[in-house]
C-alpha cells in the first residue's frame, strides 16, 4: 500500500488530468449511456407498460412527501397523507422519436369540497434503445379543478416541429361569475415549466365591462416559418360577447413567441 501511495504522489499534475478525464470518460460510459436530457435510465424495457409507468410514477409521488409537501394545509392533527392518481397517458409520435405524457394528480382525503382544486404532475417518458426512460418530471405544478377533482379539459397540443406541451383549459366560478383559463406546460431542460397562461373567458357580475372585456378567446398554435425557433408561435384572437357589442365578431388578435422560459407578446 506505502509503494502504491509513493508511486500515486510521483504522478505529476498533468498526469492526474489525465487519470481524472480517463476515470470520468469510464463513469460516463458505463452509466451514461441514456441520450442527453433524460433524468435517469429506462423505467421499462421493451414496449410501453401503462401498469409499469404508473408503478414509477406513484413511486415519485410518495416520495416526494404527504399532502403537506404538496402545498395542503393540513392541521398537526389532521391524516396528511397524500393520495395519488393516475389522470391519462398520452402517446405522442413526433420525427425525432416515440414518447408518452402521463399526468397524474394528488390531494388529501376526504377532499371534496367545491373550491378544493388537487395538484397535478406532469411526466414526460422517451423511447430508448432499451426501453422508456424518463425525459421530464414537474412534481406539484399546477393547482386545479374543484371537488377534489382536476380539470376536466387537460391534453396534449403540439407547440414545435418535435415538441408537446401540455393545455389546461380550467374554468373557476364564484360569486355569479366564471372565468376560464388556458395553462400550457412545456418540457424546458428537463421539467415541465408553465410558458403560457391567458384568461379566455370572463362572464358575470363581477367583471365590470369598463374594466375588463366581456367576451371569449380563442388560442390557437401558429407554425413559423423560420427554423431557428423550435416552438411555434401562440396566436389569441378575441371574440366580443353580445354583452358588449350585441353582435360577436373577432375584436382582437395577439401573438405569442417562445423566448427560451416563456411565450411573451410580439409587440
Amino acid at each position: 500500500m506505502k509503494a502504491l501511495r509513493s508511486r500515486l504522489s510521483s504522478i505529476p499534475v498533468s498526469g492526474w488530468v489525465l487519470v481524472t478525464v480517463l476515470v470520468l470518460t469510464l463513469l460516463w460510459c458505463g452509466f451514461g449511456s441514456s441520450p442527453a436530457g433524460f433524468s435517469d435510465g429506462p423505467v421499462m424495457t421493451g414496449d410501453w407498460s401503462n401498469a409499469a409507468a404508473e408503478a414509477y410514477v406513484i413511486s415519485r409521488l410518495q416520495d416526494h412527501g404527504d399532502a403537506r409537501a404538496y402545498g395542503f394545509a393540513i392541521a398537526d392533527d389532521q391524516d396528511a397523507t397524500a393520495h395519488h392518481y393516475l389522470y391519462d397517458y398520452y402517446p405522442l409520435q413526433t420525427a425525432t422519436g416515440e414518447y408518452y405524457l402521463v399526468v397524474a394528480y394528488t390531494k388529501p382525503k376526504p377532499f371534496e369540497c367545491d373550491a378544493c382544486a388537487p395538484r397535478l404532475s406532469f411526466f414526460e417518458f422517451r423511447k430508448t434503445a432499451d426501453g422508456w426512460a424518463p425525459a421530464a418530471t414537474s412534481i406539484g405544478a399546477y393547482s386545479g379543478g374543484s371537488a377534489g377533482s382536476p380539470p376536466a379539459a387537460i391534453h396534449p397540443v403540439r407547440i414545435g416541429r418535435d415538441r408537446f406541451g401540455i393545455a389546461i383549459e380550467s374554468p373557476a366560478a364564484g360569486f355569479g361569475s366564471r372565468e376560464a383559463r388556458f395553462t400550457l406546460y412545456a418540457n424546458v431542460d428537463g421539467a415541465f415549466q408553465r410558458v403560457f397562461s391567458v384568461v379566455t373567458e370572463r362572464k358575470g357580475a363581477m367583471y365590470d365591462e369598463r374594466i375588463v372585456p366581456i367576451g371569449s378567446w380563442r388560442v390557437n398554435i401558429v407554425p413559423r416559418s423560420d427554423t431557428d425557433n423550435p416552438f411555434y408561435d401562440i396566436q389569441v384572437n378575441s371574440v366580443d360577447g353580445p354583452e358588449l357589442s350585441g353582435i360577436p365578431g373577432l375584436s382582437d388578435r395577439k401573438r405569442y413567441r417562445f423566448t427560451g422560459k416563456q411565450y411573451v407578446l410580439v409587440e
